[in-house]
């Protein structure tokens, strides 16, 4: 049995007897990182990520050997500071989406947060990135897509390294993380098979991709959203709407984001930070309701839902 505690240990014990067999540290002595997600077993690792998007932090996930918990591999979600070297090849691609401007001395966050996928057939590991980090790091505005940040990355369990990626919000402003669950499915789509992942992206977006190559069949919205007009089908890029920029001035956005976010505009509200300070002005969010299926109806107290 492997446990992940919130401290950021990695925990296997044996499942009969509940005896400690080992123990990792997967986060080192960096302060506000956590582990909000369960481990994933693949390919006789034990692949767990962490939480901190919100702190400053520099979002990673690792493999452990399942038998003796060495690692086996490291990903970094996010580049570091561009004086330095490089831990992986990937971030050769990411780092010119970064400011060299920007305060290196925090972390560009990304925090893969949630449980991952894993498909054994093509022994490609999913994994939902966490967002940028636009509420500790008022200062350091968007000038790039900030990889890879807000995405879906599909990695090779054996050696670490990415198959491919895929970016549900380019340069995110608004808290849209893409750790959400990601289904895998064999689907006929316009008649032939396709191998598919599918996410309910916190951006209000449902993605159906091919699961293989990365490449977007479908994008719809499930909620009401303003940021984006859409999804372009040919680049799978969000087309941003103008109004959906709220660095100058209050705006409405939908979707939500979520009650830390809200708090937080509310602080610097009461706080004077303004644009014209260095800070982000006001931004207000709307909470949005699930739309629940036919049939399917929501308890007024517990707000759990059930089927009649």
């Amino acid at each position: 049995m492997y446990v992940a505690a919130y401290d950021g240990r990695l925990i296997a014990l044996d499942a009969l007897t509940g005896t400690r067999l080992w123990e990792v540290n997967t986060t080192g002595d960096t302060p506000y990182y956590t582990i909000t997600g369960a481990p994933r077993i693949a390919d006789g690792k034990v692949i767990i990520g962490n939480a901190g998007s919100d702190f400053g932090t520099r979002g990673f996930f690792s493999a452990y050997d399942a038998e003796t918990g060495r690692l086996a591999w490291r990903f970094y979600v996010v580049p570091d500071d561009p004086h330095k070297p490089n831990e992986e090849p990937e971030l050769a691609l990411a780092a010119p989406t970064w400011s060299k401007d920007r305060d290196w001395s925090k972390g560009g966050d990304g925090n893969p947060w949630d449980s991952f996928s894993y498909d054994p057939e093509t022994e490609l590991l999913y994994v939902g990135t966490g967002n940028g980090g636009w509420l500790d790091q008022p200062d350091n505005l968007r000038k790039g897509d900030e990889l890879f940040v807000c995405s879906i990355l599909a990695i090779h369990v054996k050696s670490g390294r990415m198959a491919w990626y895929y970016q549900t919000t380019p340069g995110d402003i608004w808290d849209y993380d893409a750790t959400q669950n990601m289904i895998l499915a064999d689907l006929t789509v316009n008649g032939r098979p396709r191998k598919v992942l599918m996410q309910a992206s916190k951006n209000g977006f449902f993605y159906v991709l091919d699961r293989v190559s990365g490449q977007l069949i479908s994008a719809s919205n499930y909620v009401r959203v303003n940021w984006t007009k859409g999804i372009d089908p040919k680049t799978g890029r969000p087309i941003i709407e103008s109004a959906a920029n709220y660095t100058q001035q209050t705006r409405l956005i939908f979707p939500s984001a979520n009650d830390q976010q809200r708090r937080s505009s509310r602080n610097r509200r009461r706080a004077g930070c303004s644009g014209n300070a260095g800070r982000l002005p006001a931004v207000l969010f709307i909470s949005r309701r699930a739309a629940l299926a036919p049939g399917v109806h929501r308890h007024r107290n517990s707000g759990a839902a059930s089927e009649l």
